[in-house]
């Protein structure tokens, strides 16, 4: 499990959203949490699947395990952050239920990668490109990535710019 810049921006908007009222969830990898953790905060983290299970049952199994946590999370919207499958499994899964979904860039590779699939599986690459299009709304971080998406897929996207809660320092002299 990796962690960077996407996930750490995730977690600044879902402690501005929680002290704002707002019941936060994840779904997130199952890395040995428990199907169900609160953070302090009462943020809540939903575990999907595992690196090292999810082959086991295959890739319908995975999307599956997706689809049931979203399930039992029963949110107004989804969001996703960085391309790939999960893009395409959430927007599925969302409009099936009557949700929203939103597809939010994490990087200037998210472009490019509706543009060339690269290494991935024809599916993995078909579900990410469908999930764009399919998506409620489209979000980037910049306008360089605004004006990539548009150019890549067509789509209009919103620029939401990084935010950052830096804690107060004591600075001397």
């Amino acid at each position: 499990t990796s962690v960077g810049g996407a996930e750490v921006q995730l977690v600044q908007y879902a402690h501005l959203l929680s002290a704002a009222g707002w019941q936060v969830t994840f779904i997130a990898e199952d890395v040995g949490q428990g199907r169900e953790a609160f953070s302090a905060e009462g943020i809540r983290v939903l575990a999907a699947y595992g690196r090292g299970r999810a082959n086991a049952g295959g890739f319908a199994h995975k999307c599956w395990q997706v689809w049931q946590a979203m399930r039992l999370a029963n949110s107004d919207l989804y969001v996703t952050r960085a391309s790939g499958w999960l893009v395409g499994a959430v927007a599925v899964m969302a409009h099936l239920t009557g949700r929203k979904c939103v597809f939010w860039t994490a990087s200037r590779m998210d472009p490019d990668n509706y543009v060339s699939r690269g290494e991935w599986p024809l599916h993995v690459w078909w579900l990410y490109r469908h999930g764009v299009r399919a998506s409620d709304a489209v979000l980037a971080q910049s306008d360089e990535q605004r004006l990539a998406i548009a150019e890549a897929s067509g789509r209009d996207a919103h620029v939401c710019r990084n935010v950052w809660s830096i804690p107060p320092m004591e600075c001397e002299g």
